[in-house]
């Protein structure tokens, strides 16, 4: 037998488990960090380099690269308001979550109601009362514009009485400690914001404010896990598909539980999208710069602050670089100035920090007005307060 004729069923298995990528073939799907190689047949690492020679994607930097093309293409029969929810939403049809919650305005729950009516599961419908503690994480233009429009919040569970039984956790008496284990999340992180997030009146401006769970769970880590990741779940890729595997704020960014709950999500996501459950690998893997809003003034608070640095790489003691522009996470503004879109590279400039985007232009912020930023490198798991001076 010559060694061409060796190859060939080699070449067929590869051939059928692409023909089957699409949902049953999930091991293939799935990044190298989160499969047996070999029950594949073949190298794990080969998978982008295969996929693209089979004019399916040019690797997984590509995909990160067009995350909102092919996110519409992925989950066009899911109404937009929810595919950011829509791994939660599958976590509880796979019976991973006992339950979810979603929150959204009445206009979008128009436009999703007839999907959740199809759903393998039960629903009830709150109205979000107006209060001034909603939303008291963000700046007070941020509440103004959220309680603007009439929201709800719909609870899923598999039986209508879990559903009834989770809203009324938050009804007019609420039991955050009770609804957080309810759906499902970790105890030490359920433990961790029952004792942090109070709403408080801050008294240098005397307004509602409640605790950074974000900027706290970075302070508390000494390492981190990319499938505790959740800081795209506001950024500019909010609505193009599930962008966190976790619907928490984690005790720490390297919890344990969550990670384990994060990994239970992705199989999911492996077995009802496989090509997206690699761009999610890949964007959830991406470093995040990120600010804490403890000491702005009212008007940029946002517990999201930063950017997510995709494919980025670092070249040098305090300096970032890409191929790929960065993803604006929250906002975008802080006391220093906005940050500004399509950045590739950051590096420490004396004391503050240059960005420059894919034409060269560049923009610097101090240190002194917006605070030094957390790197958060998930590859490596490092935790670290962004570098100290440079030239």
């Amino acid at each position: 037998m010559s060694a061409k004729s060796v190859k060939r069923p080699r070449r067929q298995f590869l051939s059928n488990s692409l023909k089957v990528l699409a949902g049953v073939t999930v091991s293939a799907a799935l990044p190298r960090e989160l499969v047996d190689a070999k029950s594949l047949g073949f190298s794990a690492p080969r998978l982008p380099g295969l996929l693209e020679r089979q004019g399916l994607l040019k690797g997984r930097s590509m995909l990160a690269a067009r995350p909102a093309e092919l996110g519409s293409q992925l989950f066009a029969a899911i109404p937009r308001p929810l595919r950011s929810s829509a791994l939660q939403i599958q976590s509880l049809l796979d019976g991973i979550k006992p339950a979810c919650r979603l929150s959204m305005t009445a206009e979008e729950l128009r436009a999703s109601i007839s999907y959740l009516k199809s759903l393998d599961c039960r629903f009830v419908i709150e109205q979000v009362v107006v209060s001034e503690t909603l939303y008291a994480q963000l700046s007070p233009r941020r509440r103004q514009q959220l309680t603007a429009k009439a929201r709800v919040r719909v609870y899923l569970a598999k039986s209508a009485a879990d559903a009834r039984r989770v809203a009324k956790l938050e009804s007019a008496d609420p039991d955050y400690y009770a609804l957080g284990l309810a759906l499902g999340y970790p105890v030490c992180c359920v433990e961790a914001a029952a004792k942090q997030d109070l709403p408080h009146i801050d008294e240098e401006h005397g307004i509602f404010r409640q605790a950074n769970l974000n900027a706290a769970a970075v302070r508390a880590s000494s390492t981190a896990d990319f499938r505790c990741n959740q800081f795209l779940a506001e950024s500019d890729l909010e609505g193009v598909g599930p962008v966190s595997v976790i619907a928490h704020y984690p005790c720490t960014l390297g919890c344990r539980e969550t990670a384990a709950m994060g990994h239970a999500a992705l199989e999911s996501s492996a077995r009802a999208w496989p090509i997206w459950t690699i761009t999610l690998c890949e964007l959830l893997r991406a470093p995040v710069l990120y600010w804490s809003d403890d000491s702005w003034p009212p008007e940029y608070w946002d517990e999201y602050s930063g950017l997510a640095l995709l494919e980025a790489r670092e070249v040098g003691p305090g300096e970032w670089r890409s191929i790929l522009p960065a993803r604006l996470l929250g906002s975008a503004l802080t006391p220093a100035g906005t940050v500004p879109s399509f950045v590739v590279r950051v590096k420490t400039v004396g004391d503050g920090i240059l960005f420059e985007n894919a034409t060269g232009d560049t923009v610097n912020h101090s240190f002194e007005q917006c605070g030094r930023p957390w790197i958060i490198d998930w590859r490596s798991g490092r935790v670290e307060k962004f570098a100290g001076k440079s030239s």
